[in-house]
């Protein structure tokens, strides 16, 4: 089990190892080639370290395992040189799994890949559900990294009772008031034994706010929410205004229209808020995610809200 860091295609430094191994996959339609020697920098050619602190990774087939447990650590596995070709990002996605895609039949343990657009203030949590949606695992890492856009890859094992059955792998973001300010999903199928067969991930923002834009000024009482969705979608999403203190001010469903001959949907709503002077929130846009998860999809930004 290893984690890998790897920034702007370039493997990151934590500490020297001996490794050498050669192998190819194929991602995303296009031939990926990582290579990785045993040749060591001298010391004054060591990058600075990249400081990681595992708050918490428990591993169990119930969604509450107990204190006296001592589950698996994931462990660091430094590359001292590493090539790879990374899929382009589209603006506006600051987290997104970009493997295992959609619907990947995996085996424990899944080899997963994340982009991050900036490091988070806050630590990532990763979270797999079965498919009565009990919490499989629960992994949370503090990245301390001084550069923006960057791949994080890790090996995230996993037990189930079954030969197969249904899960679904989220990235969580909160924000310093504990808000959630990015959530995305992938659904897969969990398999105990046997080969995976990763499907390729889709690269486009999930749920994107158009309107309001972040940090706009709001007054009236009411505010008029646009955006689009790319995926399938047949309810109705939700939009929420939550405060600094976790109070709701303000929510109502938004009409997603399923006309559209094919590509992203747009979403539109008019919510209704109540503030009693100049108060900062967070809009946050979700897809709900029962039975497995609480949350399918979020999106969020900050705006200002007046009475």
């Amino acid at each position: 089990m290893a984690v890998t860091i790897i920034a702007c295609g370039q493997g990151i430094n934590l500490d020297p190892i001996e490794a050498s191994s050669l192998f190819t996959e194929t991602y995303l339609n296009e031939q990926v080639t990582r290579t990785i020697t045993n040749t060591l920098s001298s010391p004054e050619e060591t990058k600075p370290p990249l400081t990681e602190k595992t708050e918490t990774y428990n591993v169990g087939t119930t969604p509450s395992p107990s204190k006296n447990d001592s589950p698996p650590m994931i462990q660091t596995t430094v590359l001292e040189t590493a090539t790879l070709t990374l899929p382009e990002i589209l603006p506006g996605v600051p987290i997104h799994i970009l493997s295992p895609g959609e619907r990947s039949r995996v085996v424990s343990p899944i080899e997963m890949m994340i982009f991050l657009d900036v490091v988070p203030k806050n630590p990532i949590i990763i979270e797999l559900y079965g498919s009565m949606g009990q919490l499989l695992v629960r992994h949370v890492r503090l990245v301390d990294l001084e550069r923006d856009k960057f791949y994080y890859t890790l090996f995230l094992p996993y037990e189930i009772s079954t030969d197969l059955e249904s899960g679904r792998l989220s990235i969580i973001l909160r924000d310093e008031y504990g808000r959630y300010e990015h959530v995305h999903s992938v659904d897969l199928f969990l398999v105990n034994y046997g080969y995976a067969q990763l499907n390729a991930a889709n690269v486009n923002p999930v749920i994107t706010i158009n309107q309001p834009a972040s940090k706009d000024i709001i007054e009236g009482g009411f505010l008029a929410v646009r955006g689009e969705v790319c995926l399938e979608i047949t309810d109705s999403l939700r939009v929420i205004l939550v405060d600094q203190n976790g109070k709701v001010v303000g929510q109502r469903l938004a009409a997603v229209d399923s006309t559209a001959p094919s590509g992203c949907l747009t979403f539109t709503s008019e919510v209704p808020y109540i503030v009693e002077e100049e108060t900062s929130v967070r809009l946050i846009v979700y897809k709900e995610g029962s039975p497995l998860s609480e949350y399918d999809q979020l999106s969020s930004l900050l705006i200002v809200l007046k009475p």
